[in-house]
């Protein structure tokens, strides 16, 4: 909104030269400067209640697509809140206001003789600075929206292809009802009959849901405490959720004494100082024995947080069972699954989850940040070019006579474009000294909600850079071409 306000007072004030004659006439015939004031006013609040009008069908026609963008069900009949209906009016009014703030204040404060002449013998426009301020901060921030989009693009790729430390594809699993859970044996025996089940095991995923202190090792330094999350599993927990063994092995049926024992994380034995772990006893919750195996860092269901201290306990509490099965089979194992579930647990509905679903679940927001912000950065971009187009206008059109003059003197279409491009180009590359802090630290807070998170690199603001460049010289050069190309007669005769 404040982008579109900036183009008003950029076209209003370059305008400013053609309407000056306007306003010393008006002068003359005895209109006060409060007259031209609310004339002005008057004109930009009038084009703000059309847009408005105009507004309201945009809502109607994209309020379906927006629903869906923010997960959320909303309708027009929330506009005829008096507290809503009032805000938007609101709106409305600021808008007009302060897009015609700027030319109201300045060309009603023309003396009606200077008004005239300056009309007559157009030379610099006073109104230059405040445009080339304008459109500097404009294109900043349409900068900055385009950088932040590529780093938010850029997390949410790092996290949705980033090795969790697992295998999470081809994943299924559901809650252990009825014979599921009163026999988890014959009911994995029954699932395995099919041979493009791979492996089921008892557990908890996603993963890290308990926490505890309740824990003591050999070594363990007095007053040294450290916060565990604790993992459920059976014997076949390692080999269906693939997790890497760092150290040691896992718990195995041909050991009998496992029941006791324990397996760690990686991070677990880097926080309580073990540098040979393998042998030493811990306890937990009072259950003490033996340290048999380290297993390789893994996340949970994100990259949100950081990986915590780990104790992976062998036990069949675990409430769902997980399946693994063969890639692309996804259709004839469901299928079966039904039938099992069917036969074991009559009468109750079969629910389930694939643990890709979860991760990418769990990145949901970032997603809809992601497609927020390329909508807007999108907005951002086309309104700034906008009202670059009409200022290139502008400016073509007030030195239709210079363009003429220098063709004729030999002065050839490259020279020409490079001479009109070259101011407004100069504004978009100042506009980076501003874009850049202003991404970095947006950028950076953002990021600071991620434990692992991609670095801030130079190549992010550099490509933000280049396409606004590459739209500004798109933009620009178009209409400067089009003035460039014109018959020199045509140019020369136009006034």
């Amino acid at each position: 909104l404040l982008l579109a306000c900036v183009n008003y007072m950029n076209l209003a004030t370059a305008r400013s030269e053609h309407r000056s004659r306007e306003v010393g006439v008006r002068k003359a015939l005895g209109a006060s400067r409060a007259d031209l004031v609310k004339q002005f006013f008057g004109e930009s609040l009038t084009l703000s209640f059309v847009a408005f009008a105009f507004a309201l069908l945009l809502v109607w026609l994209f309020l379906p697509t927006f629903s869906v963008l923010i997960a959320k069900s909303m309708s027009l009949a929330s506009l005829a809140a008096p507290r809503v209906l009032l805000g938007l009016l609101g709106i409305v009014l600021v808008t007009g206001l302060v897009s015609g703030s700027y030319p109201a204040l300045y060309l009603s404060a023309i003396q009606p003789v200077k008004a005239i002449r300056r009309a007559s013998s157009p030379g610099r426009s006073k109104g230059g600075a405040l445009r080339r301020v304008l459109v500097t901060g404009q294109f900043a921030v349409t900068i900055a929206m385009i950088a932040v989009t590529a780093v938010i693009y850029g997390q949410l790729r790092f996290m949705e292809t980033s090795d969790l430390g697992y295998d999470k594809d081809n994943i299924v699993y559901f809650a252990s009802y009825g014979d599921f859970g009163r026999n988890v044996e014959a009911a994995k025996t029954a699932l395995l009959q099919n041979p493009d089940i791979l492996s089921v095991t008892k557990a908890f995923p996603p993963f890290g849901a308990r926490g505890t202190d309740q824990v003591e090792w050999e070594g363990q330094a007095p007053g040294q405490k450290i916060l565990f999350t604790e993992d459920v599993g059976d014997h076949d927990f390692q080999k269906t959720f693939g997790f890497r063994m760092a150290l040691g092995r896992y718990y195995s049926r041909d050991f009998p004494t496992d029941a006791s024992s324990f397996v760690l994380n990686e991070t677990a034995v880097r926080e309580m100082g073990l540098a040979d772990p393998l042998g030493k006893w811990f306890s937990y919750r009072g259950r003490k024995g033996p340290i048999i195996g380290v297993v390789a860092d893994f996340h949970g269901a994100s990259m949100h947080g950081r990986i915590s201290p780990k104790i992976i306990s062998l036990t069949n509490e675990g409430f769902f069972l997980c399946v693994k099965y063969r890639e692309g089979r996804t259709k004839e194992v469901m299928a079966y699954l039904e039938k099992v579930w069917a036969e074991k647990v009559p009468g109750t509905p079969f629910r389930y989850h694939f643990l890709d679903d979860d991760v990418r679940g769990s990145y949901e927001a970032e997603r809809k940040a992601r497609t927020a912000f390329q909508t807007f950065a999108g907005l951002s971009i086309f309104i700034a070019c906008l009202g670059l187009f009409g200022l290139v206008s502008f400016v073509a059109e007030r030195r239709t006579k210079e363009i003429g003059i220098r063709k004729i003197l030999g002065a050839g279409a490259p020279g020409i474009v490079r001479l009109i491009t070259g101011e407004f180009v100069r504004w978009v590359l100042l506009s980076n000294l501003i874009a850049w802090p202003l991404a970095y630290f947006a950028a950076r807070k953002w990021l600071g909600g991620f434990a692992y998170r991609i670095p801030l690199g130079l190549g992010i603001f550099v490509f933000s850079s280049a396409v606004a460049m590459a739209l500004t010289a798109a933009t620009v050069g178009y209409k400067s071409l089009r003035a460039a190309t014109a018959n020199p007669v045509d140019s020369l005769r136009y006034e």
